[in-house]
């Protein structure tokens, strides 16, 4: 009995040193799992990084109520070290009453230490292992940082000098910045998306970044959040983009193979299982939302890693000058950006200095610059572009008052006279468009404001509206427009922008025969699109209309050989941005068709009229044969026309585009709605974002239509019809004998008329 007392004591005694010794302890399993986080950074660290050699870092694992510290050279207080021979590695621990999770990298006893939590039962540990390689990679980073790039990223001044990068106050919600943020991304995403990018592009992206860098730091006035995004930019999105790029590999199994105790410890957590979430198109997805559905800190990791992505295509050596250079220096260029930074120190020091700050032109002072310059450059020609003067009576009209500068006065001398120009008033119902109009006794060219901020672009868009005002003097006189509503189809939208990438390519080739193959592909997918007469008309009368106006604009605006190329390129770019192509195709075809052809025949446009078809011209001028066995798809990825980036945006936007249709097929022709009948109709619009319904109509999202029955004004979407003799917009909600409204339109009534229903419609009615 005294033995069993004895034998209980001693038991009761050591019990709680044994679970102790139990609870503090690390299992094998988690043994396994910092491992595997090592051996990944060994054997694939400096397949990412060519110098991120294998590293012991230090690093602090958390786990229950302990902490446990590996590698660290300089032990904080309050350590012991881990008695267990079965561990390969020396451990130290310590209690903690910290409850959160981490997976970071900060100092620990000034030390930078990777600290990460212990992965939750159900967390696929594949996942974990690379989280802990990101944070490793930041150990990377801060022991390999310049005090250069230190100095261009130092954030922590001033108001913000107790801060870091966890708690800075980053202005994240202000409207503008989102916004800007949000076309920054946009421009990442669509470079990072090309399969390609020839020097021309490359070219033209710099400039881009370089005018939005310059936006930021015009309306981003802190310059320490201009730095603070910079940082987090260059530190978590690479870290992000690292993280991606050691994904890829290790799900390889040709190139990574796991521990055998991993595999033996995690069989079902394998990373080949997690290949997918990683793969490059769903890491960059979330780009195209930044500044809209992804906001806060996060948009800095999305954005880092794209201008990582996007590095590897324009700068594949980016990663030497990592540590010296931020992501957007390397991405601008040096001069491009040195040039952008001098501009704004510039600017900012004459802000104090207001006696020599340069002075920015009033909207007058440019309207008269554009006057001189397309004036000069119509004198140049003297008539001989089209063998008739193109110069004549312009409008530049401010659509919100409808106040205009004249170059000349009207009929009546009753314009204002204001030094070399006239001022006035645009009747309300005469609508406003870059067009030509007749009024006052003369035929006008109009031009709304503001104007281009560059010159050849002001050059250009006057001398096109200029080509309208004498399109019917030179045999232009009467020309109908057809819908071009299968260029809102997949397949015609896919047709139209392999012929611009072949029209493009055939723009940079550099030996005639290469310029001829790429001509011939645009020709050949052109008469493919244009599978019948009906659609091989309606291209063309477009293109006779707006087309040639474009050509003709584009040949006199001054610009140079290599300022002409930049031209299509940068066009063809934003054209693709355009919500439709229906009416503003024929902007890029005929330019460039026309541009090539004069290398070989300079006045090639004096021989057509308006009974011309553009594409057998074009044909027969290039001598071309377009017979060919080859598919589109053979055709574009032979001649690296990015065919498969093409193919899948149009499938998305196909997609829309059809849930689109049924939602106006109900609005227009479902529910309750307003029909108008035209008698003397005049409309303006935006032709960039019409869309055809089918047979039935267009809907025009924007429109101003004056009748006899008064002034329609449509904000939300009405609905044309297809042979132009009445609109239909949806239900009044508001009607008096002057005013009628509904839902994003109203309708300027005149006395004789008024608006009745009838079974379920409304239609408008004279008196």
């Amino acid at each position: 009995m005294k033995n069993n007392v004895i034998s209980i004591f001693i038991l009761l005694l050591f019990t709680p040193l044994f679970l102790f010794a139990q609870k503090v302890n690390l299992q094998e399993s988690d043994i396994v799992l910092i491992s595997e986080a090592f051996h990944l950074q060994k054997e694939l660290g400096h397949q990412v990084w060519v110098n991120w050699v294998e590293q012991n870092v230090p690093l602090l694992y958390k786990k229950g109520k302990f902490k446990y510290l590996f590698f660290h050279t300089d032990l904080p207080k309050g350590y012991k070290k881990l008695k267990n021979d079965k561990y390969k590695y020396t451990i130290f621990f310590k209690k903690t009453k910290d409850t959160l999770d981490y997976s970071a990298m900060f100092p620990v006893n000034n030390i930078p230490t990777v600290v990460v939590s212990s992965p939750k039962k159900d967390d696929n540990k594949s996942e974990w292992v690379l989280k802990t390689a990101h944070e490793m990679f930041h150990i990377f980073q801060s022991n390999q940082i310049t005090d250069e790039l230190k100095r261009k990223h130092d954030f922590r001044d001033g108001l913000y000098k107790n801060t870091n990068e966890l708690n800075f106050p980053y202005i994240y919600f202000n409207k503008e910045r989102l916004a800007i943020e949000k076309l920054e991304a946009e421009k990442v995403y669509d470079a990072i998306m090309k399969d390609s990018l020839n020097e021309n592009y490359i070219n033209i992206y710099r400039r881009r970044f370089a005018d939005i860098y310059f936006i930021q730091k015009l309306l981003i006035k802190d310059s320490l959040q201009i730095k603070y995004k910079s940082h987090m930019e260059w530190n978590e999105g690479v870290a992000r983009y690292v993280e991606q790029q050691l994904a890829m590999l290790a799900s390889n199994d040709n190139i990574y193979t796991p521990t055998i105790e991993y595999q033996e410890f995690y069989p079902n957590d394998v990373f080949t299982k997690i290949s997918q979430r990683y793969q490059r198109q769903s890491s960059i997805s979330p780009i195209r939302f930044v500044g809209e559905g992804v906001v806060g800190n996060v948009m800095f990791y999305y954005m880092g890693m794209g201008k990582a992505f996007l590095l590897d295509k324009i700068k594949p050596d980016w990663k030497k000058y990592y540590f010296t250079a931020t992501l957007d220096e390397q991405i601008i260029g040096k001069e491009q950006f040195l040039s952008c930074k001098n501009y704004l120190r510039y600017n900012n020091s004459n802000k104090s200095n207001q006696n020599s700050m340069e002075k920015v032109p009033s909207e007058r002072e440019i309207i008269i610059q554009t006057l001189s310059s397309v004036d000069s450059l119509l004198r140049i020609d003297n008539g001989n572009f089209w063998n008739h003067q193109i110069y004549g009576p312009i409008l530049f009209i401010n659509p919100t008052t409808r106040e205009f500068i004249a170059n000349e006065n009207n009929s009546s001398n009753e314009f204002v006279k204001s030094t070399n120009v006239y001022l006035d008033t645009l009747p309300n119902n005469i609508n406003i468009a870059n067009t030509a109009l007749n009024w006052e006794d003369k035929r006008w060219t109009m031009v709304m404001l503001p104007l281009p901020t560059d010159r050849a672009s002001r050059n250009n868009l006057v001398i096109h509206e200029l080509f309208h005002r004498i399109q019917p003097e030179i045999g232009f006189e009467n020309l109908q427009e057809f819908s071009n509503g299968h260029l809102d189809t997949y397949e015609g939208r896919l047709l139209l922008k392999l012929e611009l990438q072949a029209l493009t390519k055939a723009l940079c080739a550099n030996n005639d025969s290469l310029k001829t193959l790429h001509i011939t592909n645009a020709l050949t997918f052109r008469i493919n699109r244009q599978s019948n007469e009906d659609r091989k008309k309606a291209e063309n009368s477009l293109e006779l209309n707006e087309g040639l106006a474009e050509y003709t604009a584009i040949m006199l605006s001054g610009r140079n050989e290599k300022e002409m190329k930049s031209h299509f390129i940068n066009s063809i770019v934003n054209f693709y941005e355009n919500p439709t192509f229906v009416r503003s195709f024929a902007y890029q075809t005929i330019p460039l068709y026309g541009y090539l052809l004069s290398l070989q025949k300079n006045n090639w446009h004096k021989e057509i009229s308006q009974e011309t078809n553009l594409t057998d011209l074009f044909v027969n001028s290039f001598a071309i044969d377009t017979i060919t066995n080859k598919s589109f798809k053979q055709i574009a990825e032979q001649n690296d026309y990015d065919y498969q980036n093409i193919v899948a945006k149009e499938k998305v936007r196909e997609n829309e585009r059809l849930a689109k249709i049924d939602s106006y097929k109900t609005k227009f022709l479902k529910e309750p709605t307003l029909k108008l009948m035209f008698e003397n109709m005049n409309i303006s619009f935006d032709p960039r974002n019409i869309m055809p319904l089918e047979n039935i109509g267009t809907v025009y999202p924007n429109i101003r239509v004056t009748d006899n029955f008064g002034i329609l004004t449509v904000e939300d979407g009405a609905l044309l019809s297809s042979d132009w003799s009445n609109i239909i917009v949806s239900e009044p909600t508001e009607i008096s004998e002057s005013i009628v409204k509904g839902k994003g339109w109203t309708l300027e009534l005149k006395k004789d008329w008024k608006v009745e229903k009838e079974k379920g419609k409304y239609k408008l009615k004279k008196k």
